[in-house]
């Protein structure tokens, strides 16, 4: 069977509540019985199927053998975090077309970049709790220092500024002092 198929069959199963008619709990309980696979990937198949609702666009592709599940599986894996569900049915479109023209590992790149925008304080967290535990310091080894920097995004993008505009003061007067010497 599929993978299109077999996950056509599961949504199915899953809208309609028939798992319930063969005494499963849930529907992942239903496809570890009937398709003998684990936990696990049965879980991401259930997924997959509830994500496929909301993107017609890449359901269709998929159902039509254009989409490589594993591009589709990069998809609707970032169904499961709900700041990028929201955004989803959105790029359903413009995912839908980069998956059925890049090379699944491209693909997958593609996603983890979108996802990082889409969700720029990380699965499940706000802003404001990105907010509340920032953190930042200095380690001192010996003859080197080593510092680290823990915050969100906006904060983060500000220290940076901050710090390229240091490096980049730093390697003028460098430069500056090298034509003293050496001459232009």
């Amino acid at each position: 069977m599929n993978a299109a198929y077999r996950t056509a069959v599961v949504e199915r199963a899953d809208r309609t509540q028939r798992h319930l008619d063969d005494g499963h709990r849930s529907v992942r309980a239903w496809i570890v019985t009937v398709t003998d696979t684990t936990a696990h990937d049965a879980a991401v198949t259930a997924r997959t199927a509830r994500a496929l609702r909301s993107l017609p666009a890449l359901a269709t592709a998929f159902a039509a053998g254009q989409v490589p599940e594993a591009s589709v599986r990069q998809i609707t894996r970032r169904w499961s975090n709900p700041v990028c569900a929201d955004h989803l049915p959105q790029f359903d479109t413009v995912l839908t077309h980069w998956a059925t023209t890049m090379p699944a590992d491209e693909f997958a790149t593609l996603m983890v970049e979108w996802e990082r925008r889409a969700d720029p304080d990380g699965t499940h967290r706000d802003r404001d709790t990105a907010h509340d535990q920032r953190r930042a310091g200095f380690r001192h080894l010996g003859t080197e220092v080593h510092g680290f920097l823990q915050c969100g995004t906006y904060h983060g993008a500000v220290l940076e500024e901050i710090l390229d505009r240091y490096e980049r003061a730093e390697f003028e007067a460098d430069l500056a002092a090298a034509r003293a010497q050496h001459g232009p």
